[in-house]
This record gives C-alpha cells, structure tokens and sequence, in this order.
C-alpha cells in the first residue's frame, strides 16, 4: 500500500498505470513469491 502510494505520488501515474505496473512486477516474480503475496493479501 506504502509503495504504490509513493509511485503515484512521485510519478504521477493514474490508477490505471498502477494497476499495470502492479500486474507487470507480479507476473515477473517467482511463482513462490506470487503465492505468498496472494496469501498475504487474502489474509489481510
């Protein structure tokens, strides 16, 4: 949340750049590190 709140500030990117950034850097993670954000998320 810290960091996406960042980008947007500092690069001025629109909620739609965000949400491709954020799509683009999870499919290039490992596929362990992809499940361990899903589970994070979830259980937040």
């Amino acid at each position: 949340e810290a960091l996406m709140a960042s980008l947007q500030g500092i690069f001025k990117l629109s909620d739609e750049q965000l949400n491709a950034f954020t799509a683009d850097f999870e499919a290039r993670l490992p596929e362990y590190l992809r499940k361990a954000l899903h589970l994070e998320a979830a259980a937040a």
